[in-house]
């Protein structure tokens, strides 16, 4: 829980009343947020019934009374305008391109005047192989290992999806919002091999590699996957760095949309 604690103490104030999580999956922002405000209300918001199915059991077993789900798109927000005081947006923003605009104004929509958006997502950052870029690399280098058939180029490039920290902030203004604070956050994953490295990716990155790959390929791209990476395992594992952005924002003005 520690990104999304990270994430919850950029809260100001922190005692908000009701709190919209877009993209909540299985609900570990939602047991976090409860904990340090039991009497505030939180919704979280996904399009994946399995993750909420999981979500609900763990809002269970953690007596998290105050805390909502909903199944729904973030385009589509199923609540009144201005009812929020804080969204928050955990390791979204990239799955929602290329229609993210729309998203922020939904946001803005439910956000009352002056309400808080803050969000944590990878951003792509020069200079910095960080595990986006590391995990488009060990897949495009297993598919040419693979078979010559198989061009590295089929392979999508998930750092593509991500924006750089400048591009972001022109973003949110150019969607009516202030933004107070950023941080960038660097840091170091340590796996064990490389079965471990493709189950992070399984359960963040979903099938995003698999696009466009029938299932036969896909299971082998997976093999050859782990083996390009146990190859590259050093003594004390693999080693890969992280980067990601911490942000808060403020609604300031309504956005008009075209006529």
């Amino acid at each position: 829980m520690r990104a999304q604690n990270r994430l919850l103490d950029l809260l100001d104030p922190p005692d908000v009343t009701r709190v919209i999580d877009v993209g909540c999956g299985v609900g570990t922002l939602e047991l976090a947020f409860a904990k340090r405000s039991p009497r505030a209300e939180i919704i979280g918001v996904d399009r994946s019934g399995e993750d909420l199915a999981i979500a609900r059991a763990a809002l269970r077993r953690g007596k998290a009374r105050r805390a909502y789900l909903a199944r729904a798109d973030a385009r589509e927000l199923p609540l009144p305008s201005s009812s929020a005081d804080a969204v928050v947006l955990m390791a979204v923003l990239h799955w929602l391109r290329p229609r993210e605009r729309e998203a922020l104004r939904e946001i803005s929509r439910v956000l009352k005047p002056g309400g808080q958006l803050v969000l944590g997502n990878m951003v792509r950052k020069s200079g910095l192989r960080q595990f986006s870029v590391v995990a488009d690399e060990l897949f495009r280098t297993a598919a040419a290992r693979l078979s010559p058939s198989l061009r590295p180029a089929r392979i999508p490039s998930f750092t593509a999806q991500n924006w750089s920290t400048a591009g972001l902030i022109r973003l949110l203004r150019e969607e009516g919002f202030a933004v107070e604070y950023t941080y960038e956050h660097l840091g170091r994953w340590t796996f064990p091999d490389g079965e471990a490295v493709l189950q992070l990716i399984d359960r963040t990155m979903g099938g995003f590699y698999a696009s466009g790959l029938v299932p036969k390929v896909w299971s082998a791209l997976r093999v050859s996957f782990v083996k390009t990476v146990n190859a590259r395992r050093g003594p004390e594992g693999v080693k890969i760095r992280t980067g990601s952005l911490y942000l808060r924002a403020r609604k300031v003005r309504p956005k008009k949309r075209p006529h």
